[in-house]
């Protein structure tokens, strides 16, 4: 009865999604074409959080006074604004989107700004609006490079599952101060380059002072 009830929830939150973005002016969908983001150009990136629908939206274009004004309509009960955030990987890529082939990507045209579809959510333990630490399971296809030299910060869970620092917060201080109880975080002076892969089924934690730490899920 539980599983049905939650199965009943989930297809009218889906629904609900559907219909907020099929009902808002100006919006239309492009879905797995084969037409690379312009994600990689200088300055934060902005999302807009499907938590119906499970999808993250990824856009350049809005400037940090634009998305800070910038309000959601009323009837997008299950949508949140995400950023502005910064990448600390010195390269960043995503290959496509969730559920497309490889080089293609799910467009949402919507407030007179193009968004790409760069996540999935798949899991969600404690909120996903701030409680600390929020951990989610993410279906992405994301590849970041830390250059050679360049510190990086890994945060380890009491498992031994390790995470690496990927984003923060635009008033994040310079480096991260936060420690969830039981958890490690490790300083890294790479000598060389870092390459990481978050293919496929990935954690994300993001912490009180704004850094976001990200993982492969580990195969069982």
């Amino acid at each position: 009865m539980k599983r049905r009830g939650w199965i009943a929830v989930s297809a009218f939150c889906a629904l609900v999604s559907a219909s907020v973005v099929l009902s808002a002016p100006q919006t239309t969908e492009r879905v797995c074409v084969a037409t690379p983001p312009d994600l990689a150009r200088p300055g934060p990136g902005f999302e807009l959080l499907d938590f119906a629908g499970r999808d993250a939206w990824a856009t350049r274009d809005w400037d940090r006074p634009q998305f800070a004004a910038f309000q959601l309509p009323a009837h997008w009960l299950f949508w949140r604004k995400n950023g502005p955030r910064v990448m600390l990987a010195d390269e960043a890529r995503f290959e496509k989107s969730p559920g497309c082939g490889a080089g293609e990507f799910t467009y949402l045209t919507a407030f007179g700004r193009d968004l790409v579809r760069v996540a999935e959510f798949r899991s969600v333990q404690g909120s996903p609006l701030g409680a600390a630490p929020p951990r989610m399971v993410l279906e992405k296809h994301h590849v970041l490079t830390f250059a050679k030299d360049r510190v990086v910060w890994t945060l380890t869970d009491p498992d031994g599952t390790e995470l690496i620092a990927v984003t923060k917060a635009m008033d994040s201080p310079k480096a991260p101060i936060s420690t969830p109880e039981g958890w490690t975080l490790t300083k890294v002076q790479l000598d060389q380059d870092l390459h990481l892969p978050l293919v496929g089924q990935v954690q994300v934690i993001r912490l009180e002072d704004g850094y976001s730490y990200q993982g492969l899920v580990a195969r069982p």
